[in-house]
């Protein structure tokens, strides 16, 4: 075989090669951008990615720009009658400051601890008759309750719309 032969059997090699890489790259995704994209059945779970667990304790999922957003290790701080829930992810940071009532809807309350961080935006206030924290289960003995919530921020003209949110078994002091 000629050099140039083998050159190009090296070449075609390697493009077949690169090519198999980008596929593969295609097909897992990014298993840990909090989102659920690329033909995953959870956010960051199922298809490509590592199988989705039955739902733990602990767990903070919520509807953003209308995908599915999780967050890893949410916690929650308590101050008498108020709490505020917190997530974390790769692209989204968020809080939302509530009143503990003996009503199951629970509502917001003003001040800066409802706020969230994407891209670089940061949205500081919310629209009150848009937001809600609502109590599913509350085990006071074991300091723990779950719940849904939905929040719409806001930043001058600009709106984020959080919604669908649940959490389960959060935890608190």
């Amino acid at each position: 075989m000629t050099k140039l032969g083998l050159f190009a059997v090296l070449l075609l090699a390697g493009s077949v090669f690169l090519s198999c890489e980008k596929e593969e790259e295609k097909k897992t995704g990014n298993c840990s951008d909090g989102f659920m994209n690329n033909g995953e059945t959870g956010a960051d779970c199922g298809g490509p990615c590592a199988p989705c667990e039955q739902p733990l304790a602990n767990q903070l999922v919520a509807t953003f720009h209308g995908r599915e957003v999780s967050f890893l290790h949410p916690y929650v701080v308590m101050n008498g009658d108020e709490a505020i829930i917190s997530g974390v992810n790769d692209s989204i940071e968020f809080s939302i400051h509530f009143e503990m009532t003996s009503d199951t809807i629970w509502p917001l309350v003003d001040g800066t601890h409802t706020k969230l961080e994407y891209n670089g935006d940061f949205y500081n206030t919310y629209l009150s008759e848009e937001s809600h924290v609502i109590v599913t289960n509350l085990e006071e003995t074991e300091n723990h309750f779950s719940g849904l919530f939905r929040v719409k921020y806001v930043q001058g003209a600009d709106t984020i719309l959080m919604q669908n949110g649940s959490f389960l078994q959060l935890r608190y002091n």
